[in-house]
């Protein structure tokens, strides 16, 4: 995400944040293919946009577009810069073990207009902005690819940012026992497992205010849903392995599974990456050797698929201590951890008692983004 400029000068005009007309979002996009187009075609990418919108539309009020402007009338008023949320659900802990449902509101697409850049409009927006995500919101989140210092300035701190990296490989993993791959009709099953660990571990007393945005189905499929849009327009083809799951040898209830979508960025294989969603280990008290199996199992289909996909790495969101030492010791798998400066940076910003300082962002994974 990219406001593209952050200039502390700015237009004296009148000012409001508002949603867009129908024409007024054909704008935005009309612009913005240039910079989020990818692999697609203009008219595939304003095609995904607007089944995007569709498809969030049927959240419920869960996904807005937004505009800085000025009191001209709809449609013929200036659109200095823009933006989109996402209410996700979460859970939040606080200090006294209090466990509670929450609201996050996700800050995707912050976009300039180049004729308006350098006037701080962006800043504006996101000042505006935070004003109506406090209305409704406990905490807000966003992913930079501008560094830290810009978002950090307008009210979401950066969190740790880090990713296991793995080349795409022909590993024959299917085969290896106790490894499964995971097909659409797991994952409502999955999910609802998943929730339960989640909340087990916020369960655990601490002295910091942990929360957590939940990776539910929704979350899931609106991954999927681009994942299978871009790969049918460019690939011509769909996938229908989301992941693998991998059972230990005599402990059925300590599996290790991960789910998965491919990104097609640009044409050549280096462009493309698979992107784990979410690792989950169902049994934290499992052995290091049975997690390193597990580890090996899941990232050897990983890396399998993407070379089927045409990606050329898999990546593995912030890693857990564990799954690092997992990854990094196993011969031949070539992982690698990777500190993030400038891109995809994830960012939050608090909006309850306490302090940003005080807060833990539990299960920072990319099933998150958006």
């Amino acid at each position: 995400m990219s406001a593209l400029e952050d200039s502390n000068t700015i237009s004296l005009s009148p000012l409001v944040l508002t949603h867009p007309t129908v024409s007024e979002r054909l704008r935005i996009w009309k612009a913005t293919y240039p910079h989020w187009g990818d692999a697609l075609t203009f008219d595939d990418y304003i095609t995904r946009e607007v089944k995007n919108l569709e498809f969030c539309q049927e959240g419920q009020g869960n996904f807005d577009n937004w505009i800085l402007t000025d009191n001209s009338a709809a449609d013929q008023r200036p659109l200095f810069s823009s933006c989109e949320t996402f209410k996700k659900r979460a859970f939040i802990c606080g200090k006294e073990g209090d466990l509670r449902d929450g609201t996050c509101c996700a800050v995707a697409s912050v976009f300039t207009f180049p004729e308006y850049q350098g006037r701080g409009y962006a800043k504006k927006m996101m000042t505006l902005l935070g004003q109506e995500i406090r209305k409704f919101a406990d905490f807000s989140v966003l992913w930079s690819d501008i560094g830290p210092r810009f978002y950090h300035s307008v009210g979401w701190k950066p969190f740790e940012s880090t990713f296991i990296q793995l080349p795409a490989t022909s590993h024959n993993a299917i085969f290896e026992d106790g490894l499964e791959a995971v097909k659409i009709e797991d994952l409502p099953h999955l999910i609802k497992r998943d929730e339960k660990i989640l909340l087990k571990q916020l369960e655990v007393p601490s002295d910091r205010i942990r929360v957590l945005i939940l990776p539910d189905l929704d979350a899931i499929r609106w991954h999927l849903f681009h994942e299978a849009f871009s790969c049918q327009r460019v690939l011509s083809r769909t996938p229908t392995i989301h992941g693998a799951i991998y059972t230990p040898p005599n402990h059925p209830h300590a599996q290790i599974w991960a789910i998965w979508t491919r990104k097609i960025y640009g044409q050549k294989c280096e462009d493309n990456t698979t992107h784990v969603l979410r690792l989950v280990i169902e049994d934290e008290n499992i052995s290091n050797d049975a997690l390193k199996s597990g580890i090996r199992a899941l990232c050897r289909m990983a890396q399998r698929e993407a070379n089927e996909w045409a990606c050329g790495t898999v990546e593995i969101w912030n890693p857990g201590d564990r799954v690092r030492k997992a990854a990094e010791g196993i011969e031949g798998l070539g992982a690698k951890l990777v500190t993030r400066e400038n891109h995809h940076l994830s960012s939050m910003q608090w909006l309850r008692e306490g302090s940003i300082d005080e807060v833990d962002w539990i299960c920072n994974e990319g099933f998150a983004w958006c």
